[in-house]
């Protein structure tokens, strides 16, 4: 799990890297270097084995025309490929399937497009099965099964749940899990190479606009709720403050350990989902 917080912080901070000083600017950079790189809406990126390189798309700010970037580890890089899709808010993966990168967003009327980055372009492809139309989804590299999974939704999601959904190269497939994450969208979703499992964080659920904080791996079949040891679920936060005896209060909206600990055991057998152990072993 460290790897996979190591690998999603390194992202982040490849996409806020500062001006490089003049005086540590290679004498042969492009005019495209790091310092050139415009404001952008609505980007994606994703790692490139192929090329080594991070490949982004987005829309500039000051014009909302679709670009695409480049980081060859020392200098971003404007790439002019000869076609591009338009400048819509996507998400992008590393598909192994194609040994290309794969992009998935929604056209202006709301249609799903699926583009692959290859060879220096952008090619659109047109797969027989493609998610609904107006469902914005989360890419992620699931290196285990060698294919890429989406997980998002649509609207307030309450007449439009959200689903999962698989690219093999080819085509996408509606995934039917027995168990997943609440509705939601704008989810983190990154690959652990530790535990070869696809991990999902976060994500606004039902178009609260809240952002949720509980962690689910994909073990190829089903979403797997974990609990991170000594963390209490958030479902467990009771609306009024609760007192237990013998424990103390456990503050304003809070349950005492024990008392989490014994509710999260009703909730965790009847959603079929695995417990807490390292968190509640100690309270029994």
């Amino acid at each position: 799990m460290l790897r996979a917080a190591a690998l999603l912080g390194s992202l982040i901070l490849i996409g806020c890297t500062s001006e490089v000083p003049a005086s540590q600017r290679s004498p042969n950079a492009s005019p495209a270097a790091s310092d050139a790189v415009p404001r952008l809406s609505g980007f994606s990126m994703a790692y490139d084995p192929g090329s080594r390189k991070l490949v982004m798309f987005g829309a500039s700010e000051a014009d909302f025309k679709p670009t695409t970037w480049t980081w060859d580890g020392s200098q971003w890089r404007q790439e002019h490929p000869a076609t591009s899709p338009p400048a819509f808010g996507g998400s992008m993966a590393y598909d192994r399937a194609s040994a290309s990168l794969v992009l998935y967003g929604l056209g202006s009327d709301g249609s799903p497009q699926t583009w692959e980055w290859t060879a220096g372009t952008w090619v659109e492809r047109h797969p027989p099965a493609a998610p609904p139309r107006f469902y914005s989804f989360s890419l992620g590299d699931n290196e285990a099964a060698g294919n890429v999974i989406a997980f998002g939704g649509c609207c307030a999601q309450d007449i439009a749940p959200s689903q999962t959904w698989s690219w093999d190269g080819s085509t996408w497939k509606r995934l039917q899990p027995n168990t997943m994450p609440i509705d939601r969208v704008g989810v983190n979703l990154v690959y652990d190479p530790a535990i070869q499992k696809l991990v999902l964080l976060g994500g606004y659920v039902r178009g609260s606009g809240n952002q949720s904080n509980d962690l689910w791996t994909w073990d190829g079949e089903r979403w797997v709720r974990e609990y991170p040891p000594g963390v209490i679920p958030s479902e467990l936060v009771p609306e009024s403050p609760t007192k237990a005896p013998g424990h103390g209060t456990a503050g304003p909206g809070r349950l005492s350990l024990r008392a989490a600990c014994r509710r999260l055991g009703f909730i965790t057998r009847w959603r079929g989902m695995k417990p807490p152990i390292s968190s509640c072993s100690s309270t029994r």
